[in-house]
């Protein structure tokens, strides 16, 4: 039998990856409208967003970070029913709280389906945006990607959930986008929404001090300075001592009102993984002294002059999200979805450096089967979570690249 062209092979290697991907993807709708038969959606992330914004819209802003007044409402909105502990807090910043209120006017089932289309809407949006950044490559890489986002399990588990994680994913992209291009107030103003889970803003923060991007901290800072006037207007000075009070607790929490570190794609769950929630304090520590090194190690590898066109660019950027998801107090399983920007952020950069990309391209399109088989049957058997493995292979691949680099010539 003549043996196949390698180029026919790999062709129709490809073809059979895209067709898996896009079986995923309809397997995820499937699975979505099967939850909304089965009246499962009360389970989700977003019972909690309606409860704060319940709180809010009946007048009782004050009282929105009241545990007592959240479980009240809670149980109310819910029937009855209830999540372990008794309660799904709603630990969600102020200035982001107030322009989501309307959505209660809805019954929380409307109200989830208003929410998934405007997740999808904001999935149509990622996918534009991400084949913007991917202009330069082949057509068959494009639809790759494209197609390997819409099948990363991640990406599920936030529509399920209802969860921020598609917004933060986002505004990234179009963070990075808006440095590259020069567009420094518009970066400040996409990262303002990412404030929302404050954890995910602080290194691309950390990043626009140490590089000194001052129109971009400006336009944050007007933008949330704003959000923030409105909400203390509506809601009173003193929710934001609430609010500090309530994260600060929250951050601490080990195996209760929804936080269990064991199940985190990050350092944090592996340590719970090792150790065992007895050792939560240490655990705890631990957490925040490598996410201050990681805050420190990212301020170094933004110091010097501001080149957006240095081909340095994209994997610095790169690794500074790897570090905010893998060193974070809190990533959850449906974060990882912001695992898609350094990814392809990386991938860019070896296709601009003309260095060999198909090892990593081959890693990147395992992932979305990996993070599957991760999280519906190996889970945390191994004492360490399948995606957080990735996460650090690729963190050490891209200190490796920026090593490399070195000693290569820097681009005015």
């Amino acid at each position: 039998m003549p043996k196949l062209p390698d180029k026919l092979i790999r062709s129709r290697l490809l073809l059979v990856i895209f067709c898996l991907n896009l079986s995923l993807s309809l397997t995820y709708v499937g699975m979505g409208i099967l939850a909304v038969q089965q009246d499962l959606l009360w389970r989700a992330d977003f019972s909690a967003y309606y409860t704060g914004w319940a709180i809010v819209r009946d007048g009782r802003g004050a009282e929105l970070y009241d545990l007592d007044t959240q479980f009240a409402y809670q149980h109310q909105i819910l029937q009855g029913r209830s999540f372990k502990d008794g309660l799904l807090r709603y630990i969600y910043p102020p200035h982001l709280t107030l322009p989501f209120v309307p959505l209660s006017r809805l019954s929380l089932l409307n109200a989830y389906l208003v929410w998934t289309l405007g997740q999808s809407l904001l999935l149509v949006w990622l996918l534009r945006r991400l084949r913007t950044v991917a202009r330069p490559w082949e057509p068959h890489e494009r639809w790759l990607l494209l197609s390997g986002v819409t099948a990363f399990p991640p990406l599920l588990l936030t529509l399920l959930l209802g969860a921020h994680s598609l917004l933060l994913t986002l505004c990234l992209v179009q963070f990075y986008l808006a440095l590259k291009g020069g567009r420094d107030e518009w970066a400040g103003i996409w990262l303002v929404p990412v404030t929302i889970k404050p954890q995910a803003a602080l290194l691309p923060g950390v990043l626009l001090l140490a590089a000194r991007r001052w129109r971009a901290l400006l336009s944050a800072a007007l933008l949330g300075g704003a959000l923030a006037l409105c909400s203390t207007l509506f809601l009173g000075w003193k929710i934001w001592a609430d609010y500090l009070n309530l994260l600060r607790s929250h951050a601490n929490l080990f195996d209760a009102f929804g936080v269990v570190p064991g199940d985190m794609h990050n350092l944090k769950g592996t340590l719970a993984l090792i150790l065992g929630s007895s050792h939560a304090s240490l655990i705890n520590t631990i957490s925040y002294l490598t996410l201050a090194a990681a805050a420190a190690a990212t301020a170094w590898l933004w110091r010097g002059p501001w080149r957006p066109n240095d081909p340095r660019f994209e994997p610095r950027l790169a690794l500074t999200l790897v570090m905010g998801l893998l060193f974070n107090v809190h990533t959850n399983p449906q974060d990882s979805l912001m695992l898609v920007v350094p990814a392809t952020l990386f991938y860019l950069y070896l296709r601009q450096r003309q260095r060999s990309y198909r090892a990593f391209g081959a890693f990147a399109l395992l992932c979305p089967l990996l993070f599957l088989v991760s999280e519906f049957f190996v889970q945390g058997r191994l004492g360490i979570r399948i995606p957080v493995v990735a996460m650090a292979v690729l963190m050490a691949w891209l200190i490796k690249a920026l090593y490399h680099e070195r000693t290569a010539p820097q681009m005015a």
